[in-house]
């Protein structure tokens, strides 16, 4: 699955859309998600690829202009786009996930595979733009970014899911905006 968002709004046929505080808005090629301060709840965007994903797989998200007003005021309130591959086994759900967020101790670069991996990896960064990617090869997933400068695998997950999954994008802009 491809998108450029080359239209003037998301595609409903690429994606399931999710966005109760209308944030996301496309042109030029690109999906802006943006939202005026204190615009409560933390406003969110949530886009879903309507088919699961089997087998291997690599997914790519590009982003720019990644900023804020202010660091987060609390946990939860953080600007934040986040790549996630996730599905339920014996009605536990799991995740593999890689996001780049806004911390109130600074940006990092985070990923995890959870529940079954108790601690995540993350990196500091400083970086307005790049990708996150998350791939799957048989049952080993690997979750990480490019800034840039550098391309970093932050987590490498071994005897992983192999089944179907869903595919998740999401951003948050923050209770600040």
């Amino acid at each position: 699955t491809y998108d450029d968002f080359d239209g003037n709004s998301i595609d409903p046929l690429r994606w399931g859309i999710s966005d109760p505080s209308g944030i996301a808005s496309v042109s030029g090629g690109f999906l802006h998600v943006d939202s005026p301060p204190n615009l409560d709840p933390n406003p969110w965007l949530h886009l879903t690829l309507p088919q699961q994903l089997y087998g291997d797989f690599g997914i790519m998200l590009s982003f720019q202009n990644f900023s804020y007003d202010s660091p987060p005021i609390q946990l939860g309130d953080s600007p934040s786009i986040s790549l996630q591959a996730s599905w339920y086994d014996s009605d536990t759900r799991y995740e593999a996930f890689v996001v780049r967020v806004v911390r109130s101790n600074g940006d990092v670069f985070f990923s995890n595979y959870a529940p079954s991996s108790s601690d995540g990896e993350e990196a500091s960064t400083t970086s307005t733009e790049g990708k996150l990617f998350l791939l799957r090869r048989g049952s080993t997933y690997q979750m990480g970014y490019d800034d840039g400068t550098q391309t970093v695998i932050l987590q490498t997950f071994e005897g992983g899911w192999t089944g179907e999954v869903s595919l998740d994008l999401m951003s948050s802009t923050g209770f600040d905006g």
